[in-house]
């Protein structure tokens, strides 16, 4: 309630000030000694607890243009606390301007805690920069213009414009500011990881992946990953195993396998060598097997599906029609598997909650380089490496990456 009271007289007092002093004739002097004494009640009551320095400022300022009222017997003292609050707001906010961060961006910080480390951080610190500038102009015009109304206007005119006109232009910014925002907030780049994405994540023509060299126009968009993993969870859910053997040299299908395993809660075993002996130390009973590869004879086995030909076609109506469902990065299950220095399978245990939090560091402090490039890769999707810069890091960015790695320099071309 103190609270309260006390910014609904600050924000009244050029109408009290007018009342007191023009309809009610009451003296400077004795007004004055009612605004220290109100002040000073204020200030106490707000240092009492817990510091709010704008409100001590306020306050300050307050008690200062009544004391000095009261010594001078003149109410132009009084009528100067409108200026000196403007001059005071101007200093704090030019003063971060020059040591950053700008204001705007701590207020910005201090509502939405996301906002350090994200991907859009020095995006949406240059915004608020600017309006920072804004907010300074405004301060130097408002002030200028309550500084003409103390010197020569009548004091109605203060009155009205500190009393009225000000806070509405006041209003106005705030309005016009925020309309602003929401049409910025649209085009910052935001980060998405796998384990958080939904249908409406991204525009439907955002491009994910690209064929062969960027010029050639041949994408992969938001809406083929819809579609694609769509299809896959299809085909997963019904043959009905738990552990998947994924290889994929396409890293388009291997993005898409991986997406639609781990939302139908399935392990996805991930190896780079798929040579008959190696498949067959690490298969289980009850193992299907995803890939885009020819493995000659074993194609013919049920549980080995061929990503090319479930991908090809349109997608089945009921595989559009459901929601993505979502993914608990914490109870994923991915198995790295890599042969080591004793040539026999090892089976190194991930979580997609490890990759993403690299992703989230990577992005926060190279996060700008990131979305300035096009994603190319010389190492295997399958290695732990390859899986968090060639595959989970371009799609938490929505940056392109190439479906196929560079195996000779001439290709980065």
């Amino acid at each position: 309630m103190v609270k309260i009271l006390l910014y609904i007289l600050t924000a009244a007092y050029p109408v009290l000030v007018f009342c007191f002093l023009v309809i009610l004739e009451i003296p400077a002097r004795y007004f004055s000694v009612f605004v220290v004494f109100a002040a000073l009640v204020f200030f106490l009551g707000a240092t009492s607890k817990k510091k709010s320095l704008p409100r001590v400022l306020s306050l300050v300022l307050l008690g200062g243009t009544a004391l000095a009222c009261f010594i001078s017997n003149s109410a132009v003292f009084l009528k100067l606390y409108p200026v000196l609050v403007n001059t005071v707001m101007l200093g704090a906010f030019g003063f971060t301007l020059f040591s950053p961060p700008p204001m705007i961006f701590r207020f910005a910080v201090l509502q939405d805690k996301r906002i350090r480390g994200s991907l859009a951080e020095k995006r949406i610190e240059g915004y608020c920069r600017k309006v920072t500038l804004v907010w300074c102009a405004f301060f130097t015009v408002n002030g200028g213009i309550a500084l003409y109304t103390v010197l020569s206007a009548s004091d109605l005119l203060w009155s009205v414009y500190n009393g009225g006109v000000s806070y509405i232009l006041i209003g106005t910014l705030f309005a016009g500011e925020f309309i602003v925002r929401r049409i910025s907030d649209r085009k910052m780049p935001k980060a998405i990881p796998l384990s958080q994405f939904t249908a409406g994540s991204r525009p439907p023509e955002t491009v994910l992946c690209y064929e062969g060299r960027w010029s050639g126009g041949i994408y992969k968009t938001w809406k083929d990953f819809l579609e694609d993993t769509a299809r896959l969870r299809l085909l997963i859910e019904k043959d009905g195993a738990r552990k998947w053997i994924l290889h994929a040299g396409d890293c388009w299908y291997f993005l898409v396998s991986l997406a639609a395993l781990l939302q139908c809660k399935r392990e996805a075993h991930l190896t780079a060598n798929i040579s008959p002996d190696y498949i067959a130390e690490i298969r289980r009973d009850g193992t299907a097997f995803l890939t885009d590869q020819n493995l000659g004879p074993a194609d013919a086995s049920g549980d080995i599906h061929f990503l090319p030909s479930l991908l090809s076609g349109p997608a089945p109506a009921e595989a559009l029609s459901a929601a993505p469902p979502p993914i608990n990065a914490d109870e994923t299950v991915i198995l790295m598997y890599t042969s080591g220095t004793t040539g026999k399978p090892k089976a190194v245990r991930q979580r997609l909650t490890e990759f993403e939090t690299d992703n989230a560091f990577i992005l926060s402090k190279w996060g700008e380089e990131w979305l300035s490039r096009k994603v190319c890769s010389t190492v295997s999707q399958h290695h732990i490496y390859g899986i968090l810069y060639t595959i989970l890091l371009p799609f938490t960015a929505a940056v392109p990456f190439r479906r196929s790695r560079v195996e000779f320099p001439a290709e980065f071309g």
